[in-house]
């Protein structure tokens, strides 16, 4: 039987970094239907102008990770007319962070993305030769660190097209391209946008694509969207792979949170599932569970919780 962890972790704030609940007032029910899934080409390096580039500094110090200013590129999108229509602006103006089945919040830093790369950091996860895949990955921090840290193969999803493209895509050249040649970024990786319901076809599409390693952070934050995730996991993940999910306990208004995650793990019978650590900081309880797997693959995952 292999192990699966369950990891959560709450970091200090940066300006950049949005620590909020991903709750919203058009975050009620939708009927909306999910983007169709498709990969987004990577043809050449990103023009970044380093005046638009943030630093933060992680794991006590002995880390820095760069990303472009979140500001600056809602600026970008809002004033580009092949925008204008996009969805994405629609939440840029609005000034909110989720519009589900439209824009799921890739624009922001969440803090459970930086509390994943801390605790990859901080356990000394290996990654080398391994196959990994983010999803919801917005910013794309613990992808990236997974890329930096010898992985063979890392994969972006994300849910907007304009996330990938203007978020994702340059923070990869950003932190790797000091490692990596333009040529291995583009070959080492791959970036798709889409709903999670549709994506798994479209990653197959090349053959048997599964993958040693699935990151995702601050994904589960409704009950619809963790049905969607957990089906397109179990589909991704190799027999002896893991998975490392970082969320908080609850998100307050949308019904999400660790707890409704473990409910449905445990419901399907695939997953067992253990608090193996928690720390108090402040009023913030950070809880880091254990997932043992009955049948193929193991799972990781991280827990904020209020």
């Amino acid at each position: 039987m292999t192990t699966f962890r369950f990891n959560f972790d709450v970091s200090s704030a940066d300006e950049e970094v949005q620590h909020e609940d991903k709750t919203d007032v058009h975050s009620q029910s939708t009927e909306l239907h999910g983007k169709d899934a498709f990969e987004v080409t990577c043809d050449k390096i990103p023009d970044i102008d380093t005046c638009h580039v943030e630093e933060m500094t992680l794991c006590r110090g002995s880390m820095i990770m760069q990303y472009i200013n979140i500001k600056h590129i809602e600026a970008y999108l809002t004033s580009n007319q092949e925008y204008a229509s996009s969805g994405l602006i629609t939440a840029i103006k609005n000034n909110t962070d989720l519009i589900p089945s439209v824009y799921e919040g890739g624009l922001k830093i969440w803090e459970c993305s930086i509390d994943l790369v801390e605790f990859l950091q901080q356990q000394s996860i290996c990654f080398d030769g391994k196959n990994v895949i983010e999803l919801g990955c917005g910013a794309g921090l613990p992808g990236i660190f997974a890329l930096t840290k010898g992985a063979n193969k890392v994969d972006f999803q994300d849910y907007n097209e304009e996330v990938i493209r203007y978020v994702t895509i340059p923070n990869v050249f950003l932190n790797c391209s000091i490692k990596l040649s333009e040529q291995n970024i583009k070959t080492n990786c791959q970036f798709y946008a889409g709903d999670w319901s549709k994506m798994q076809n479209v990653l197959q599409s090349r053959g048997d694509n599964r993958y040693d390693v699935v990151l995702t952070s601050e994904t589960i934050y409704s009950e619809e969207s963790q049905q969607k995730l957990y089906k397109l996991i179990k589909g991704l993940l190799k027999a002896n792979g893991v998975a490392y999910v970082a969320a908080k306990t609850i998100y307050f208004g949308v019904g999400g949170g660790t707890r409704a995650f473990e409910t449905l793990i445990n419901n399907d019978d695939y997953f067992q599932c253990e608090v193996s650590k928690r720390v108090t900081r402040g009023k913030f309880y950070v809880y880091i569970d254990a997932f043992n797997i009955f049948f193929q693959a193991s799972w990781v995952a991280m827990e904020s919780g209020l």
